[in-house]
């Protein structure tokens, strides 16, 4: 899980670790990677964050998938 937050998510590199909102954005960065890893395990993690930023019916699809059911 580290490899996927450091080298796909940046977590190293981010610039919010001041106060909560490191641990806030840790948060929505494993749940992210959680609802990828299960909705779309035929995706490599970093494909789908590329794909979930730049086409928004991705998005969409996963965001229904969690909040339809």
């Amino acid at each position: 899980m580290h490899y996927v937050m450091d080298v796909v998510f940046e977590e190293d590199a981010s610039l919010g670790d001041s106060g909560e909102s490191a641990e806030n954005m840790s948060l929505i960065r494993r749940l992210a990677a959680n609802v990828i890893k299960m909705f779309d395990p035929d995706r490599g993690a970093a494909n789908a964050r590329r794909c979930a930023t730049h086409e928004p019916a991705y998005l969409r699809g996963l965001l229904g998938k969690i909040f339809i059911n």
